[in-house]
């Protein structure tokens, strides 16, 4: 069930990617647009949540606090997210963030003690190998400002999908992708304070595209956290990551990305 619920996450992302990147070259501000979209995610999650109402239980002290520090995970990332889809390439973007598949797999294992085998390593290590190549290959043409964006949304991504294991259990899978996406949505207001009529712009330019975006995310979102219910999530990311592999086969048949291929 779970390799099920992962592959069907990969190409629900790999599409949210390539919509992600038109939308994203064409935005005026990154973080209005980012504030749009995740409202519009949340939007999804608690109609979701009130078609098919599941009940809240008593959460845990601990959770409590692991799910404050996946709100700031998801804070930090929604703020860059969409620069570093603004200033890098699409299929050169989705090799980097393959880098936060990684993380949410070492950082399963570490943190939450899931088993290592070697075919996990195996997978593991092919993902690391071939980044490292293409990366290698186009670091010099690479945005430095984007990469800059991408490191910072990579990290804090790969971190909250290692934290989404152990935190999204506690809750309705609706509820949880709810307060992934609103919460989150403060950390893109301040510095310098963003405008209403600059979020309003950006809802105003992007159109339905950024409420067809938004719901690919929930889905690829809510798909990805349901398949931990049914396996570890060592396992999950790296089957999420072949995204990477359709993103890029797609930016570079539709976006004309071609100096993108490793």
């Amino acid at each position: 069930m779970w390799l099920t619920l992962s592959i069907i996450c990969a190409c629900v992302f790999a599409v949210n990617n390539i919509l992600g990147r038109v939308l994203a070259v064409k935005s005026d501000n990154p973080r209005a647009f980012a504030f749009v979209y995740n409202l519009w995610n949340g939007l999804f999650a608690l109609a979701y949540w009130l078609i098919k109402p599941e009940a809240i239980a008593i959460i845990p002290v601990d959770v409590i606090y692991l799910l404050i520090i996946v709100v700031v995970l998801y804070g930090i990332f929604n703020r860059y997210e969409f620069y570093a889809k603004k200033h890098v390439e699409i299929s050169t973007l989705t090799i980097l963030f393959r880098a936060a598949s990684l993380i949410a797999f070492f950082a399963s294992i570490i943190f939450w003690k899931e088993s290592m085998s070697v075919w996990k390593l195996i997978a593991a290590a092919l993902i690391i190998l071939g980044s490292c190549l293409a990366v290698y290959k186009k670091s010099f043409a690479i945005d430095r400002i984007g990469l800059k964006y991408a490191a910072i949304a990579i990290i804090s991504l790969g971190l909250g999908w290692a934290m989404d294991k152990k935190v999204s259990g506690y809750f309705p899978l609706a509820v949880y992708a709810f307060m992934t996406c609103i919460p989150p949505n403060v950390f893109l207001l301040p510095f310098p304070w963003i405008k209403v009529k600059e979020i309003l712009s950006e809802a105003r330019l992007a159109g339905y595209k950024i409420i067809l975006l938004a719901f690919l995310n929930f889905s690829g979102y809510f798909l990805m956290i349901n398949a931990y219910r049914y396996g570890e999530a060592s396992r999950v990311v790296l089957v999420v990551s072949l995204s990477a592999i359709l993103t890029v086969l797609a930016g570079i048949i539709f976006l004309k990305e071609r100096e993108g291929i490793a």
